[in-house]
């Protein structure tokens, strides 16, 4: 009688205790995630200022262009996170972006070549606000790689899901990066052509939204629209002259495609406590 009373009782209790016990949530305490996908980005406006033995001048109102491709190869995103806390990421990154000054593309130079300093004398004397047109055969200035090693926050909110099991989800993430540029130079002028320069060129942060497309828990495909600054201070120009360098400050956009896995490593349901068993 009491073993049959005991489980009229215990049935009952475990049953409900399991239906309240919640599946795995990908954006609770104890996720960690890892994407690697693809961008196209689009740069604003800018100047660059080069500086060197018996050169000092700036290139205004350029429009560099980017390559997904590139020289050295694609515009790749990889990123690893682990949430922290309940919505809350940190994630490291890597982002490989690229772009040149293209033929013909119109610039104001202002400045001054010393006499001498270019034996084709394409650039020679003092500029103020001179119009000219760039020329691949006399000039070109690239960065064939920049690649930004960053630290981000991010925040995960998820917006609708489908079936009872939740297998495919949509969720919005939110972020704010900080990151450290290398960069890998191509540089032709004054008879010089280098390519392959490569320095600790300067910093950028930037700012993120995307949505999620999260399948069976386990996988996703993320899109994402990023916008973000370059602040490039000491961009190597010349491996023998150290002194050779190009400043750059550019605004961009960006949007990439990812794929991405979850993994549950130390996982807790939606009360952000409670181990999901």
């Amino acid at each position: 009688m009491r073993s049959l009373f005991f489980l009229m009782v215990f049935i009952p209790l475990l049953s409900i205790a399991q239906n309240k016990r919640k599946g795995k949530v990908s954006y609770s305490k104890g996720t960690l995630f890892a994407e690697v996908g693809l961008n196209k980005t689009n740069y604003f406006n800018n100047s660059v200022q080069f500086q060197g033995i018996g050169y000092d001048f700036t290139l205004a109102n350029g429009n560099p262009k980017d390559n997904i491709i590139g020289t050295n190869g694609p515009q790749i995103d990889a990123k690893i996170g682990y949430y922290v806390g309940k919505n809350w990421a940190l994630n490291l990154g890597y982002n490989r972006m690229n772009y040149r000054y293209y033929d013909n593309g119109s610039v104001t130079l202002n400045g001054k070549i010393n006499p001498g300093v270019d034996p084709s004398s394409y650039f020679s004397g003092s500029y103020v606000n001179q119009l000219v047109s760039l020329d691949s055969n006399q000039f070109v200035f690239a960065n064939e790689a920049i690649s930004n090693f960053s630290l981000g926050l991010m925040r995960t909110d998820h917006l609708f899901a489908l079936g009872s099991q939740r297998n495919f989800l949509v969720a919005s993430n939110i972020g704010a990066n900080l990151g450290a540029l290398v960069s890998n130079s191509t540089f032709n002028f004054a008879g010089k052509n280098e390519t392959g320069t490569t320095s600790l060129s300067g910093i950028s942060f930037s700012g993120n939204v995307g949505l999620r497309f999260e399948f069976f828990k386990k996988v996703y495909l993320l899109t994402n629209f990023t916008t973000g600054y370059h602040n490039q201070f000491s961009i190597r120009t010349r491996e023998a002259e150290l002194n050779a360098k190009a400043i750059q400050g550019v605004w961009f956009t960006q949007f990439n495609v990812a794929f991405g896995m979850l993994f549950y490593v130390r996982p807790t349901n939606d009360c952000s406590t409670c181990p999901v068993w």
